[in-house]
Parts: structure tokens; C-alpha cells; sequence
């Protein structure tokens, strides 16, 4: 059991991350202090590390598309923007093989999106509605696992890789990665979604992409101005940089990269 000493601290260095402690696996290197942020009085946890973006990736997840995928399904603009970015948590705490998830509680993922826990009930309950998600419930006072359903689909219809396995996208995950830094609460889960479908549309091999508001649109509902504030985001947190010239077709590089060699 960790035995915690609290003290008061006057803070000054603007490049750490203050916020209630959510996540175990970052307990190394972190202190608790009493902030003025935290209203409720209690203590909360200062991670001493910059959330910083790398270049290179070090870790990627597996995201389903193709035909038949989720992803593909946004532009039919009948799914709930909500429900895309909580299936995408899901996916990032899953086996993506098999597609079941770790066990979450509403409060967890509430958490991690940055969302009301009645928001994440609906957008679950549109998973679970529309066949994208299927509830395994384990008991009272014990948080859910949910089994992802990849395409939605017959199972000869299911799109497939060169190796023959089911259509599956890397995306960027660990230190650094969009996911991470929405976890911390350095971009929105709006944010988190855009800079995802940026890099569905993006060269896979150098992370380049042509992005223009129209390309965005065809996959999320989200005002331009929702968009224009999440481009700024992004290159003020390093995600991403402009490579074109200026008044030129938006070119971007996001980051971080895709791996040099595989």
C-alpha cells in the first residue's frame, strides 16, 4: 500500500500536467500536491513528466476499417460522434485479435473522454443497439468487459489485409499519441477523433496528409470552427505541422511518424 504524506506547494513550472490521478501505470515519477484546480479539497496528482509529443511513434493499435468497419460508417453520417470516440477507447484497451475489451466502469471511461457518465451510457447504448458492441456483463460492484464487433458483416464479406487476416489500421498509441494526451486532458475527445481520422486519410508510410475541411467532413459532424481550434491544438501540442507553403492546399505531417522500417 502506498503510504502518502500530503504537503502543501506553491507550483511554477507550467510544463507539467496537474490533475486528479486516474491511471495506476503512471504512479512512477509522480508526487501528490494539494492544488488550487482541485475544488473538492482533495489531493491530486502532479505528473512531474512533460506530456510531450515524440516523433516517431513507438507503439501502434489496431484500429478495424475497410468496408463494413465503423470507421467507414461515419460517412454515412448516422453515427453518433460520441458513440465513434468511445468505440475508439474501447479499441485502444482491447485484444485486437479478439476484440474484448478490459474491464471499464462507466465512471472509468467517463473519465478517460472527458465526458458525462450519462453521455457514455447513451453512446453505449447506441453501440450496443446498432450491433457494434455487445455487453458482458460480470456481476454487481464489478466493472463490464464488452466485446467489439470489428465488421459488421457476413463473415466471407469481411475485408482482409495481404496476410489474409481481417482489415486492420495502425494507429499511434503510448507516450505521446493523441489517446494518451486526451487521457491527460490536453485535447477534447473531438480533438482526439480529428487527429484520428487525419491520419485514416493520411500516406500510411511517411504520415503525410492533405487535409482539407471537405475531406474532414465526409467523416465527422463537428462545425468548421470545432475543426479550425483542433488544427491549432494540434500544432501547438506538436501533432501536427503545416509542410505547404502558405496559401497553398493544406499540407500537413502529423505526428508522430509512422515507423521508418518495419
Amino acid at each position: 500500500m502506498l503510504s502518502l504524506h500530503p504537503r502543501r506547494h506553491r507550483f511554477r513550472n507550467e510544463n507539467v500536467y496537474i490533475g486528479v490521478y486516474q491511471h495506476p501505470y503512471r504512479l512512477a515519477g509522480s508526487v501528490l500536491f494539494y492544488t488550487p484546480e482541485n475544488r473538492f479539497g482533495r489531493w491530486s496528482l502532479v505528473d512531474r513528466r512533460q506530456f510531450k509529443v515524440i516523433e516517431i511513434q513507438q507503439s501502434t493499435f489496431q484500429v478495424p476499417c475497410g468496408e463494413h468497419s465503423l470507421i467507414e460508417a461515419l460517412k454515412t453520417r448516422v453515427v453518433w460522434m460520441s458513440a465513434f470516440a468511445l468505440y475508439m477507447v474501447l479499441v485502444y484497451r482491447s485484444n485486437w485479435q479478439t476484440g474484448l475489451s478490459h474491464a471499464l466502469s462507466y465512471t472509468e471511461l467517463a473519465k478517460l473522454l472527458g465526458m458525462k457518465v450519462s453521455r457514455v451510457k447513451q453512446a453505449m447504448k447506441w453501440l450496443v443497439d446498432n450491433g457494434w458492441v455487445i455487453k458482458n456483463h460480470r456481476g454487481p460492484n464489478k466493472a463490464n468487459t464488452y466485446q467489439l464487433i470489428h465488421h459488421i458483416c457476413e463473415p466471407h464479406q469481411v475485408p482482409d489485409d495481404p496476410d489474409r487476416l481481417p482489415k486492420m489500421c495502425a494507429m499511434p498509441r503510448a507516450e505521446g499519441s493523441p489517446m494518451e494526451l486526451m487521457f491527460a486532458g490536453e485535447i477534447t475527445w473531438k480533438q482526439m477523433v480529428i487527429w484520428y481520422i487525419k491520419k485514416y486519410i493520411s500516406d500510411w508510410t511517411t504520415g503525410e496528409v492533405e487535409a482539407t475541411y471537405a475531406k474532414i467532413l465526409e467523416y465527422v459532424r463537428f462545425s468548421c470552427s470545432t475543426i479550425c481550434e483542433a488544427l491549432k491544438t494540434f500544432k501547438k501540442l506538436g501533432l501536427l505541422k503545416r509542410i505547404s507553403k502558405a496559401f497553398c492546399s493544406g499540407e500537413y505531417q502529423l505526428f508522430p511518424k509512422p515507423y521508418e522500417k518495419r
